[in-house]
């Protein structure tokens, strides 16, 4: 495999992105940018996007990141092909599904790190299953042609399987994600 200095880690809600990428940034001593501490505000307010846009391409022109999150798509498109490594977390709805209401109970008992101050995941529970199939069904073919047409020069990986994270981890010797 390549180098990795410049890691994008993109997937459905809930499918674990933060968590990993909590393991895999710090380990490989990469600066680490959770995108929903940036793309929203508390309360889950947007940032305005000139202003979003400025931070992210700024992340951008930087020689090492790891981003995590998938954020509107024109940054998207900006962040797969300044990347030199895309992850892919390709996991099933049901999955996505389960780990966001097992989300919505852990975040009653202590607020979510990965996201804005004052942002409850209770408040966007009821869109929670509608974000999750819309981004299956509308935004994961649009992404897996992305990186089909970035496949040069660049390491894609397409995990299938959460346990595929574990493997990954153990392969380029870090430990587990928690």
């Amino acid at each position: 495999m390549a180098i990795m200095e410049r890691i994008t880690i993109a997937g459905n809600s809930a499918s674990g992105k933060s968590t990993f990428a909590e393991a895999l940034g710090p380990a490989m001593g990469l600066p680490l940018i959770h995108l929903d501490l940036f793309q929203f505000q508390p309360g889950w307010e947007l940032t305005p996007e000139p202003e979003f846009n400025k931070q992210h391409d700024q992340w951008l022109q930087q020689n090492r990141w790891l981003i995590e999150g998938v954020g509107p798509w024109p940054a998207l498109k900006k962040r797969f092909a300044a990347a030199d490594t895309i992850i892919y977390f390709d996991f099933p709805v049901d999955y996505c599904l389960e780990k966001a209401r097992e989300r919505l109970e852990l975040d009653k008992i202590s607020p979510n790190p990965f996201v804005p101050e004052n942002s409850p995941y209770v408040a966007k529970a009821e869109k929670q299953e509608a974000v999750i199939k819309f981004f299956h069904w509308e935004w994961r073919p649009k992404i897996l042609a992305l990186m089909e047409s970035l496949r040069e020069s660049r390491n894609l990986l397409v995990f299938t399987e959460p346990e595929m994270l574990s493997e990954f981890l153990a392969e380029i010797k870090l430990p587990p994600p928690d």
